[in-house]
């Protein structure tokens, strides 16, 4: 019997790879003009408005530790935002580049290793890996990008913004 596989969306930050389910990424974007947000965690890069409904835009390069840019500015001009499927609360998430929509069979899924990641909050966000030929895929859930407690201040942020 074929083992399982589901599609998963291909995305950059710096020179890692990673990877959501694509049942999670609702839209593909061009970065957004974003206002930022006084009092909001530093993982969060602002909101935008999309159509009418409020977007709070979760950098990813912070949320995970990365280091910025040599020259330290914001994220690459050509980067993209992904809008993820997160129940009721409109969250996007900012990423340098999206290459591919691949399937990934759970057989090739390896448990990420305790210590690959010490942060216990972005740990619970990375639930598995992938070997590749040239580089490690990090599997992501985009429920688990922030903790419950910074997405309820989000929406307080954000329903005091709009």
């Amino acid at each position: 019997m074929p083992a399982k596989t589901d599609k998963y969306l291909l995305f950059r930050l710096g020179r890692g790879h990673y990877a959501l389910p694509i049942s999670e990424v609702r839209e593909i974007i061009r970065r957004p003009e974003v206002v930022e947000l006084p009092g909001a965690p530093p993982s969060i890069e602002g909101i935008f408005n999309l159509r009418g409904d409020i977007h709070a835009v979760v950098n990813l390069r912070r949320r995970f530790g990365l280091s910025s840019p040599a020259d330290g500015s914001a994220p690459c001009p050509d980067s993209f935002v992904l809008l993820l499927d997160v129940g009721d609360e409109n969250m996007a998430a900012l990423v340098d580049g999206c290459y591919s929509v691949e399937e990934i069979a759970d057989d090739d899924v390896a448990e990420a290793p305790e210590d690959l990641v010490l942060d216990s909050e972005i740990r619970a966000a990375v639930h598995g890996m992938v070997k590749r030929d040239d580089h490690v895929l990090l599997l992501v859930r985009a429920r688990e990008l922030l903790p419950p407690e910074q997405i309820a201040r989000l929406k307080e942020l954000k329903g005091a913004a709009g």
